[in-house]
């Protein structure tokens, strides 16, 4: 019985990880490489603008800055990051 019990923690803690790392990943790809906004990190400092702020998830953060524009809607100049507060990637849009 204890053992069972040992083997659903361990699973749990298993997939749970790999939810969280997913959700990081996903968010990554989405703003790092395509120029959008997270999915799953929720904004915490937001400006006025429609987006620029900071974007914070399970274990990381993005900063993102950009405006808003009448053709092309919420368009990112910059971005920037951070697991656990240390920096991974920043980049700006040419």
């Amino acid at each position: 019985m204890k053992r069972n019990a040992i083997k659903i923690v361990f699973i749990t803690f298993i997939l749970a990880v790999l939810v969280i790392t997913a959700m990081g990943t996903i968010d990554y790809r989405k703003t790092m490489r395509n120029f959008e906004k997270p999915i799953f990190a929720q904004v915490v400092l937001g400006a006025d603008d429609g987006g620029s702020g900071n974007y914070v998830g399970l274990g990381y953060n993005i900063d993102i800055r950009g405006e808003l524009d009448v053709d092309y809607g919420y368009v990112i100049h910059s971005a920037q990051f951070n697991i656990f507060g240390i920096k991974v990637r920043y980049i700006e849009r040419n």
